[in-house]
Order: structure tokens, then sequence, then C-alpha cells
């Protein structure tokens, strides 16, 4: 039994008669499309709104637990700066711009080499990073229905220093290795979603997402795009819930990928959606393992070809006190995979 720290803060709105707001405590910090940020934060934010432009600025850095049950923060929190900056601008009714930036600054302290750990205080990254973007979003009216459109740019530059474990037992870890990279990669995530104007809605998407990917053998600098570790990636492709855009059950980090996806959906009762979304991964370059991937992956790094994900998703919203989501997820593995090729 434990409690747990939500979403709680103070706020002011209209500071000196300016559409000036100022919050905070545990803040939501929430991107349209959860492909930058989807989380939680002990954080200020000061929000500037216009008609048709926007601007927020926030400085973040976790303050203690959020469970009663965790006498620790999580060591990839533990000591995290964080400054984030949104804008957008509604350049047209139906049109935005927006732009984002990240400073993440871990000030934790580190393990130092055959320094023994507790499992649970293994911090596998520290790292000094700056991310800079941009999305374009709007509707484009077509005959017959209508287009929506999405454009998601990111580069990433900085330094990180990463740590091999070496497991002593299920308790205790050693420190084995550490390594010193400087880091400077990119992202992008495009795509349409076409809608038919006839009874139910049907829709077609279409998208393509990339991050870069690093050498084999490089070892000065890193060139594997990393996001951000607030996103979710959950944009929904039109449904009435957001869901996993890169997979549910592969569910990876958009790094050194190319995914190409196709999804079919159309509108169910008064608020609900049905979605049938196809995905086919693709290493940029060959690597024995996944960033951060749902599925457990031991990879040969002799081929690129990851292999295919099918999603069938359900997401009911038809009243406040009824609203569900059901998913069903299957991955067959590529090549990639070596022996464990064509398995689902």
């Amino acid at each position: 039994v434990f409690w747990e720290r939500g979403e709680m803060w103070l706020t002011s709105e209209n500071i000196l008669g300016l559409p000036l707001n100022v919050e905070i405590g545990r803040l939501d910090f929430e991107d349209d499309r959860r492909w930058w940020w989807d989380d939680d934060l002990d954080a200020m934010r000061i929000t500037l709104v216009g008609k048709t432009m926007e601007f927020a600025l926030a400085v973040g850095q976790e303050l203690g637990p959020t469970r009663s049950d965790h006498a620790f923060i999580e060591p990839t929190r533990q000591g995290v700066l964080r400054v984030i900056a949104e804008a957008s601008w509604d350049w047209d009714p139906a049109h935005t711009l927006q732009f984002f930036a990240l400073h993440h600054r871990d000030r934790s302290s580190r393990h130092q080499m055959d320094e023994v750990v507790d499992v649970s205080r293994e911090d596998e990254v520290d790292a000094k990073l700056s991310w800079l973007g941009a999305r374009a979003t709007g509707t484009l009216t077509a005959k017959p229905g209508f287009f929506h459109y999405w454009l998601d740019t990111a580069a990433v530059r900085g330094e990180e220093s990463a740590v091999n474990y070496l497991s002593l037992s299920g308790q205790q870890s050693l420190v084995d290795e550490r390594v010193h990279r400087k880091v400077s990669a990119w992202a992008l995530d495009l795509g349409l979603t076409w809608t038919a104007p006839v009874k139910g809605a049907p829709r077609l998407s279409l998208g393509y997402a990339r991050g870069s990917g690093d050498k084999p053998n490089a070892t000065q600098r890193d060139n594997a795009f990393r996001q951000t570790g607030l996103n979710s990636n959950a944009p929904g492709f039109g449904g009435v819930q957001g869901f996993s855009g890169y997979g549910m059950l592969l569910d990876p980090e958009l790094s050194n990928l190319a995914i190409v996806t196709v999804g079919i959906g159309r509108a169910l009762f008064t608020s609900s959606s049905l979605d049938l979304v196809y995905h086919a991964y693709r290493q940029i370059e060959p690597a024995n393992s996944l960033r951060y991937a749902r599925l457990e992956t031991a990879l040969t790094g002799q081929d690129r070809d990851l292999g295919r994900g099918l999603d069938l998703v359900l997401a009911v919203e038809e009243s406040d006190w009824l609203q569900f989501e059901v998913t069903a997820s299957a991955f067959q593995a590529g090549k990639a995979f070596g022996l464990q090729r064509g398995e689902w």
C-alpha cells in the first residue's frame, strides 16, 4: 500500500492585468503528439498567452520520491535539471507552427569504477544534452474529405557518460565500465491522415519516422538520436484516444530506427473509434539491441530488418463513466533477430 504524488500546483493568472500565468508544483507537461513530453515534473512554469501565439518557459527538478514506498528519487531523475521552452503560432485558423527546446543536465553523483551498488540505484546514463525542434500541423480541405498533416523535426547535441554494470547478484552490481562520448543526432516524424466525409468518418493514415543511428565502431561521437525521456509517442491517428504511434508491442524509442506506418480507422457509436495499424521497422545501422523498447531485443548486429508490427485498437468514450481501451497486438521478428526471424 502506498500513496503517490500526482499533479498538484498553485497558479496565478493574468498577472498585472497581462495574459501572463505562473504555475508552481507538480505540473503536467504534454504536447499534442506526446513526441516531446508526456509526464509530470516538479517545476515552475511561466506562460504568456496571445490571440494566435503562446509561449511557455519552465524550470524543473525532482524534489523527492513520488511514491511513499520509495525512499529515494529514481536514479534516472535524481539531480536532473530541466529547462523547457515551447512556443506555438496559429498562423492560420487551420495551421500551426510550434517550436520546442529542452536543456537536460544531470548533476547527480556518479558511481566510481569497481564500486558495488544496489541494483535499484543503477544509473546507466549521466548526460548534458540540449534538444531543439519544430513542428508543423494542420488540416487541408480535399474533395472528398480532408487531410490532417504533421511534421516533427528535432536535433540533439551535448555529451553523455554511459555506465556498464556487471551483475553480482539479484541485489547488487559492480561498475564495470564507463564510456564518455559526444552526442550529435537528429530525427523526423511526418505523415498524413485522410478522413472521408461519409458515415463513420473512415480514416487512412500514412507515416514515416526516422531517428539517426550510430556506426558500430564509433568511439568519440554518438550519432544515434535519443528522445527526451519525457515522451510517450502516443498521437492516436485521429482516434478518440492516443496510443503508441510506433507500435503497442515493440513500442521503441525513435533511435537508430526507420519506421513506416500504415493505418486505417473509423468512428464508432457516439464517441468511440476502431483502428488497425501496421508498422515496418528497420535499423539505420546494424546493432545488437534497441534503445528502450518494450520487447526484450537480443539482435545479431548483422542485419537491419527488425520486423513488422500490427495493432488493433478499440477506444470507447461514450460517457464520463464508460471509458476504456482494448488493444490486440502482434510482432513478427525480422532478420535482425537471427534464429528467431519469422517468429511472432
